[in-house]
């Protein structure tokens, strides 16, 4: 099947380097985590292992080999979140703009993976929320609360919250951004609608917020579907906010020799055919012991050998900035 489209396949690769990759200050970089995910077996697998038309048991066996679970799962390295999402491919692969329809669907399916954990990190969020306000209140913490649907566990810290005294009202409203003075001139139906909408509007910000850092771990794909596992810990979300903000950050203790390009150069040595499987993407050390983010990019030109060399020219070069768009994307998005 990958013979078929290797051909029509454009790889861009795009890299930023890290000299202002960051974590908080003062923090010890913590490298147990950031090596397991960075091995070569991660970061450029082998095709044949990646390929096949049950993509969720090649799924569970990858997952199985390792240890780790998919969700919030304290076997996984650093108790990082793991994601799954899917896509169908919607040509076949004699179609020639299957390889654009094979790159979309890869998209989707990382779209599908990261809305699932913006949903799961949702619910955390709330229940933080919840025994933050409520710290010894065992209502927060029963499987009773857990089960509960979102509409129902939000309307209970909102009425949890109406009945704290009136400093410690005051006290999260602030925490809310809500006007204390302004909350208490409301009747109460409006109260309890602008305390509601203050929380959700919380908890959808920092749910939105934890989506930084998160990263393709794997993809499988056959000629009908794409399925995609992602990754998230703490540790690679103070990673991507270091970086938007500029901080700077200590090297790590045993960086490796060679610098980012010869380190690709090494596990990719089959060259374009290495990169047919690889989107999004991957986070890796320089040789001074900095972060670096890189970015891989594919799109498909939709041409054959019939056709004029200049349209396969022009094809071709809007291929391979469509491709480097998409690789920056992916850095943007991290």
């Amino acid at each position: 099947m990958k013979k078929k489209y290797l051909k029509r396949l454009i790889g861009g690769l795009a890299l930023v380097a890290s000299l202002q990759t960051a974590i908080a200050e003062n923090d010890t970089p913590d490298e147990s985590e950031e090596k397991e995910f960075s091995k070569p077996e991660h970061m450029f697998p082998l095709a044949e292992e990646l390929s096949g038309s049950k993509i969720e048991q090649f799924r569970d066996e990858y997952l199985k080999k390792r240890g780790w679970g998919v969700g919030f799962n304290a076997d996984n390295p650093g108790g990082a979140y793991i994601g799954w999402g899917t896509a169908d491919i919607h040509l076949g692969s004699g179609d020639l703009k299957f390889g654009q329809a094979r790159i979309m669907a890869f998209q989707k399916a990382l779209m599908d993976a990261v809305g699932g954990f913006a949903k799961d990190s949702k619910r955390t969020t709330m229940t933080k929320t919840a025994s933050r306000i409520f710290q010894d209140d065992s209502d927060f913490n029963s499987e009773k609360f857990e089960a509960q649907d979102d509409q129902s566990r939000l309307d209970k810290i909102v009425d949890k919250t109406l009945k704290l005294t009136d400093a410690k009202l005051d006290s999260e409203l602030m925490e809310l951004g809500v006007d204390p003075e302004e909350f208490k001139s409301k009747p109460p139906v409006q109260r309890q609608k602008m305390l509601e909408d203050s929380i959700s509007r919380e908890i959808v910000v920092q749910s939105i917020k934890s989506t930084s850092g998160i990263r393709p771990l794997a993809s499988w794909e056959d000629t009908g579907q794409v399925g995609v596992l992602v990754v998230s810990s703490d540790k690679m979300r103070k990673i991507a906010q270091g970086m938007a903000s500029g901080r700077m950050v200590a090297s790590l203790k045993s960086p490796p020799k060679q610098n980012v390009k010869q380190q690709i150069a090494k596990m990719t040595p089959n060259g374009a055919k290495d990169y047919i499987d690889i989107h999004g993407v991957r986070i890796m050390t320089d040789e001074n012991g900095n972060r670096a983010v890189v970015g891989f990019g594919q799109w498909s030109p939709a041409i054959t050998r019939n056709d004029s060399k200049l349209r396969r020219k022009i094809s071709t070069k809007a291929a391979r900035d469509i491709a480097r768009n998409n690789a920056d994307g992916f850095i943007s998005d991290f």
